[in-house]
């Protein structure tokens, strides 16, 4: 949550609340544990905003990295819950979100991990899924698109960004999500490539710097 502390400074200028959500981590939790402490935080948003001055009609869902990953995870289960096999006790749906931007998102564990391993890294994202390598595809927002094909025409629109340089996460995988979801029946999500950006750059070097590429980013789908 630290690093957002700069983007919501720079949001309120624009009159824009942010609601900085935190989840457990390996080892004290799992990866569905994770997606459920975003489901529940999306909940809280939604039942405090007016309190804190925010409309809860406008509520852009945004993460980076493991973020842009588990949000997507939840927002795909809150949509189409029974079809995937999953339930949660927080009460909100997919209508209540105004739209999804993912920076820098994985989206589907088995192509990363296939990507680690060809980096040189040993195999370890199924040690953070209760079932291990079962679960790396159920929990993977691009392998459970087709599964959650009567859903996915009714989602907010999704905006991809991610960069050219990235070597921890390939751009290749928001390619292929945002293929996902076109080939289950939406036409609201884009996918963009930027030059030259690196993993964290939109969140860490840019702003440290000066930058504006986050408000850029949210700023044009929230006013």
């Amino acid at each position: 949550r630290l690093w957002n502390i700069l983007l919501g400074m720079r949001l309120a200028q624009a009159g824009v609340l942010v609601a900085a959500v935190d989840y457990r981590n390996f080892p004290g939790a799992y990866m569905h544990d994770m997606v459920e402490d975003v489901d529940h935080a999306v909940g809280w948003v939604l039942a405090n905003a007016a309190s804190y001055g925010g409309d809860r009609k406008q509520l852009l869902l945004v993460g980076q990295s493991a973020g842009a990953h588990l949000a997507a995870q939840a927002l795909l289960q809150r949509a189409c819950g029974s079809c995937l096999g999953v339930s949660t006790g927080s009460k909100w749906s997919h209508e209540d979100i105004k739209g999804f931007v993912g920076v820098s998102g994985p989206y589907d564990l088995v192509a990363l991990q296939e990507h680690l391993k060809a980096r040189g890294l040993h195999p370890f994202l199924h040690r953070l899924c209760a079932g291990g390598h079962s679960d790396l595809a159920r929990l993977s927002p691009t392998q459970m698109v087709p599964k959650a094909k009567r859903a996915v025409p009714q989602l907010p629109p999704f905006h991809l960004f991610t960069g050219e340089d990235d070597r921890s996460v390939p751009p290749a995988l928001s390619v292929a999500f945002g293929a996902a979801l076109r080939a289950a029946g939406t036409t609201r999500v884009t996918v963009e490539i930027r030059p030259k950006l690196l993993h964290a750059e939109a969140v860490v070097e840019d702003p440290l710097t000066g930058g504006d590429l986050q408000p850029e980013l949210l700023l044009t789908r929230l006013l």
